[in-house]
């Protein structure tokens, strides 16, 4: 299927019959005009024959344009222009999104947790698929499992604080294990992960699941939020190892004001997959009411001729 114009053609290979059909008229144009029967009678007895109808003059034998309009419109017809049908039936993408969000003290106690927030939900709000969420300090727990309510888990994101995690540390390997849990048994075709964190705690460990994640085919994308002050014996943020982690991951880092931009990136590349048993019913093909107007110039084929 391809978008043509508005339309949806549903049978597009049909469209390589047009230039076929054209070939053959000009071809059967140029033979007619060359038709040796002219030179074979005689001039005088010519007009006569032309004048009851028995011979034609060269290039004005009208079946060929007639012939060519009528397999050029059945054509057209064949490839199936159609338009979505208002009673389609509603589809959703299967493509599974796993977010981890950094919930370790220098995300919570750094002054940017409410970043940490505004980000998380821009891309449950933009997904248009079903969204894991994953929090992770010292381990790594499921807050949801994939859903397609974002108002839902909206709920659990505006719960973030510094009580959250009944845990120290941060360990983004668990949460990507985690996450490569949850993806090992979804559905769709495209699966992605996004982490949202300052870089703290990532390692050889976090590298190394990122690349495990990126050879079974899902894609590791970051959000880098920085903390905006830091609390006393805190480690410092690393936006290096986090694009490293990216990078491994077949990703890409963004900063906190750029998540909306991954977001949309996100939800374009979802996929609604139509099962072919009901692909008929998502259009409404109008190539049988096209097709009729093919016979306009096949009736010309029945005019007598005078």
């Amino acid at each position: 299927m391809i978008e043509v114009l508005g339309l949806t053609l549903l049978r597009p290979l049909w469209l390589l019959a047009l230039p076929a059909t054209l070939a053959l008229a000009l071809f059967a144009a140029r033979r007619e005009r060359r038709s040796e029967w002219a030179s074979l009678i005689d001039q005088q007895l010519a007009p006569h024959l032309r004048a009851l109808g028995f011979m034609r003059a060269a290039g004005r034998d009208r079946r060929i344009p007639c012939l060519a309009a009528a397999a050029g419109i059945a054509s057209v017809a064949l490839a199936g222009p159609a338009t979505t049908s208002p009673t389609a039936p509603a589809l959703r993408s299967l493509d599974t999104l796993v977010i981890a969000v950094d919930l370790s003290k220098s995300m919570t106690e750094g002054g940017a947790l409410e970043t940490v927030q505004a980000a998380t939900v821009r891309v449950l709000q933009t997904a248009g698929r079903p969204v894991a969420l994953v929090l992770y300090a010292g381990d790594a727990y499921l807050a949801s499992a994939p859903s397609d309510d974002p108002h839902l888990l909206e709920t659990v994101v505006a719960a973030f604080g510094a009580d959250t995690m009944p845990d120290t540390g941060s360990r983004p390997d668990r949460a990507l294990t985690l996450a490569a849990d949850i993806l090992a048994g979804a559905a769709g075709r495209r699966r992605d992960v996004v982490l949202v964190s300052d870089g703290g705690g990532v390692g050889p460990e976090a590298l190394h699941e990122a690349e495990a994640l990126a050879r079974s085919g899902a894609v590791v994308s970051v959000i880098y939020v920085p903390p905006t002050e830091r609390p006393y014996g805190m480690p410092a943020p690393d936006p290096d190892a986090l694009a490293a982690l990216a990078r491994a991951g077949g990703g890409t880092m963004v900063a906190a004001p750029s998540a909306q931009g991954l977001a949309d990136r996100l939800a374009a590349s979802a996929t609604a997959t139509v099962p072919h048993e009901i692909a008929a019913l998502m259009f409404e093909d109008h190539g049988r009411a096209i097709l009729v107007l093919a016979l306009l110039p096949a009736l010309l084929l029945f005019r007598r001729v005078r």
